[in-house]
């Protein structure tokens, strides 16, 4: 089926997320059948109406946009429609045109109800609502009033004691623009010059002298684009031969610029073509506003009068707020539940009451990630009860233990929360629809994943490890003991009495107590951190009841130690042969929980065939892949280069190069190989 994959950060969980990254896979299973399709019996066809300024009001000339899209979510142009009265006689009439936008003028007049008519192909007839009409309000008209300035028009049926209107205008909440204009006759005109706007989408509000929001659109104003081209050293290429690229990066006038590109190469057939949209069209446009843009990238590949009002009219139906007026005006501050990852992913969770299960504040608790390499983090619960562990380098899907001081807080528990957001965007994808000819095609690209899979699989899956110190995150202890170096016993008291000299065991009010030794004489006045394979454990008689023989190395730390909010008097750690807490008991009311760390980054495999035994080596080489790279650092010169080699599948493939200046122009290129027998 068809499936969508997002892509946040921490912080942008606070706000909408319609502002989320989000990009549609299709995944086939070529064992299987895909399911019917389901028939509906609607005419499936969505149209909505925009006022813009954002109120449809009676007795004043009002413009409309209008967007027209099919079960699909794509545009249906050519349709016509009609503004009908309760008579039935026509107010207005109207159309759609690129990607099922359009606008038109109406004034609805007092006393008369209205409802539209329209027409979509040769035989569908829809009559979808218009807006509500306000009795009185305020309507604003953005158009161009020479090349280079905006004329903004806002009339108003109302009168109003103080006729003072003021415009705000921001881009990306950078404000750009402030001007103050008197209302004559119930009408202001403002004049704006384009160049005091900020590139992208800015957001003109008109505010009345209490300050309250009265109307507001969106504007676009294309921005400056990084100019790359993509040369290669030959026209075609055989198999396994070595494909030379050159690039060249550039502002518009031809200047050289340093940028940090990604490229990737890819065979062009049914199941894979140019995807719509780049990194300009997403950075500008996509992620600036709500709801699917059809074909974004139209916007800036194209100039002319025609695009100008597409994008008019795409401003119109795609209105966002990031925020309410109301809530900056009135001074509201809004504590965020997200705050931002700066050093590592933050695992959020929650201390409860066992008996009535309420949060519980300032209670401190540890999350251990045993393994081979282990990490611990301490957090102290706030007055909602929320714990937020900052870990550090926390990759791959792993088993967490979270848990409080057992020996002091046994009457908590700790939830841990989910990572992923919980919001829906609203954007539902259409049904995964195979035509007969994609078969052949499908059962290609199966057979040359399972031939990959059979021959190169311990190359295919090589992944980067990024951590290469395997020290807990204490470091280098004071002491260490390989246990396999001294006198085996079986009871870990003897371990620590016969020659942990660190370590002091003593009895306090008939409880065991471990202390450890500070740095010049004598020795803390309370209990360690005690950890086994990372994993903290309270209660000594615990520790002691541990199986020295399953150890293989214990740790003596004699300093105190900050834990985040925690203070260790001395650790004692132990690390057990197999670091995978199999053999050992944990502390009643630890909490074991499957949590998916930090993806590790995929080595890309891309062969070499520079030798004749390469070159004919009778392993299968059936990429359809041919070149991938996250990360191409292009210097001032502006020049950078790149190389690959073909594989054993002929046919055209797509070279997609795109990035992103220190500055923040971006900029793609697409050019296609032919690669032949």
């Amino acid at each position: 089926g068809n499936h969508t994959m997002r892509a946040y950060r921490n912080w942008m969980k606070n706000f909408s997320s319609s502002y989320f990254f989000e990009k549609s896979i299709t995944v086939v299973n070529t064992l299987r059948s895909p399911d019917p399709v389901q028939q509906t019996a609607s005419s499936g066809y969505k149209v909505q109406f925009f006022p813009e300024g954002g109120d449809l009001v009676q007795g004043l000339q009002n413009r409309l946009a209008l967007e027209i899209l099919d079960t699909n979510g794509k545009g249906v142009e050519g349709c016509q429609g009609a503004v009908l009265d309760q008579n039935g006689d026509t107010a207005v009439q109207f159309k759609s045109v690129r990607f099922g936008m359009g606008n038109f003028y109406f004034r609805p007049e007092a006393n008369k109800t209205y409802h539209t008519v329209i027409k979509i192909g040769s035989d569908t007839i829809i009559q979808p609502a218009l807006p509500g009409i306000l009795e009185k309000g305020f309507v604003m008209n953005l158009v161009d009033a020479d090349g280079d300035r905006l004329k903004l028009t806002v009339e108003t049926n109302t009168t109003l004691p103080d006729k003072t209107l003021l415009l705000l205008i921001h881009t990306r909440q950078v404000l750009d623009l402030t001007e103050t204009m008197q209302l004559e006759q119930n009408k202001a005109i403002f004049f704006i010059d384009k160049k005091n706007l900020g590139e992208g989408i800015s957001q003109l509000t008109i505010f009345n002298n209490a300050r309250q929001p009265l109307c507001e659109r969106l504007y676009f104003k294309k921005p400056g684009a990084l100019h790359l081209r993509v040369e290669s050293d030959q026209k075609e290429y055989m198999l396994r031969h070595k494909v030379e690229l050159g690039i060249q990066s550039e502002n518009e006038s031809g200047s050289p610029l340093a940028a940090n590109l990604s490229m990737s190469v890819f065979l062009l057939d049914s199941l894979q073509s140019p995807e719509d949209g780049d990194i300009l069209s997403y950075l500008w446009l996509q992620s600036d506003i709500k709801g699917y843009i059809e074909s974004p990238e139209y916007y800036f590949r194209n100039s002319g009068k025609e695009v100008e009002e597409t994008t008019d009219n795409l401003m119109m139906t795609h209105g966002w707020r990031r925020f309410r007026w109301e809530d900056v005006l009135h001074g509201e501050k809004k504590i965020p539940e997200f705050i931002p990852e700066f050093e590592g992913h933050t695992v959020r969770g929650r201390i409860l009451d066992n008996k009535n299960s309420t949060p519980v504040d300032d209670i401190t608790a540890y999350l251990s990630v045993p393994g081979e390499k282990s990490l611990f983090c301490a957090a102290t619960s706030d007055q909602n009860g929320n714990l937020r562990f900052d870990v550090t380098d926390f990759f791959g899907s792993e088993e967490v233990v979270v848990q409080t001081n057992g020996w002091k807080d046994s009457s908590y528990h700790v939830n841990i929360l989910s990572p992923f957001s919980e919001k829906n965007s609203g954007i539902v994808l259409p049904r995964l629809r195979l035509s007969k000819d994609q078969e052949d095609q499908l059962l290609e690209r199966s057979i040359n994943s399972q031939v990959q899979n059979a021959y190169l699989a311990a190359q295919i899956n090589k992944f980067l490890n990024p951590i290469t110190d395997s020290n807990l995150f204490f470091g280098r202890p004071d002491r260490t003991y390989l246990l396999d170096d001294y006198v085996r016993f079986s009871s870990m008291e003897d371990v620590f009495r016969e020659y942990v000299t660190e370590v002091l065991l003593k009895r306090e009010s008939g409880k065991t107590h471990t202390r450890v030794a500070l740095p010049g004489k004598g020795f803390f006045d309370e209990d360690p951190l005690v950890l086994v394979d990372g994993v903290p454990h309270f209660n000594p008689d615990s520790i002691l009841a541990l199986d020295p023989l399953k150890m293989r190395k214990l740790d003596v730390v004699k300093r105190k130690y900050f834990i985040g909010p925690a203070i260790a008097p001395g650790i004692i750690s132990f690390i057990s042969y197999k670091k995978d807490l199999s053999e050992i008991q944990l502390e009643p009311g630890a909490l074991v929980v499957e949590y998916p760390g930090l993806q590790l980054s995929r080595e890309f495999y891309s062969p070499t065939y520079n030798s004749e035994a390469r070159l004919n080596d009778r392993i299968p080489d059936l990429r359809n892949v041919l070149y991938w790279s996250p990360e191409i650092k292009i210097g001032g010169s502006g020049k950078g280069h790149a190389s690959f080699y073909t594989s054993d599948q002929q046919g055209k493939y797509a070279v997609m190069v795109q990035g992103i200046t220190p500055d923040g122009k971006a900029g793609s290129q697409l050019i296609v190989l032919d690669v032949k027998n």
